[in-house]
């Protein structure tokens, strides 16, 4: 997605939201195991993030279950840590 005005290429807005959650799930170092997660090339999520392509509309919906599936097992380990009912 290249500039009109000559300007660097900006990633999507698909790109930036994948970006968001990627972070959350895995930190500063989440490209790899995102695109594993995935089932994505690190390089192609690279390429999204350089704004070179745009990433399909599958990509963002397996980017979203990943992270639902990674709250639910934030969530299971969770409950099994909590303290019986007084």
């Amino acid at each position: 997605m290249s500039n009109s005005n000559g300007g660097p290429r900006m990633p999507s807005p698909e790109a930036e939201a994948i970006a968001s959650l990627g972070q959350a799930m895995y930190g500063s170092r989440w490209q790899a195991e995102l695109a594993a997660d995935i089932g994505e090339n690190v390089r192609t999520v690279r390429f999204w993030l350089a704004g070179e392509r745009t990433p399909p509309a599958i990509a963002l919906k397996r980017t979203r279950l990943a992270a639902q599936r990674q709250v639910a097992r934030i969530q299971r380990v969770l409950a099994q840590q909590e303290p019986p009912a007084a």
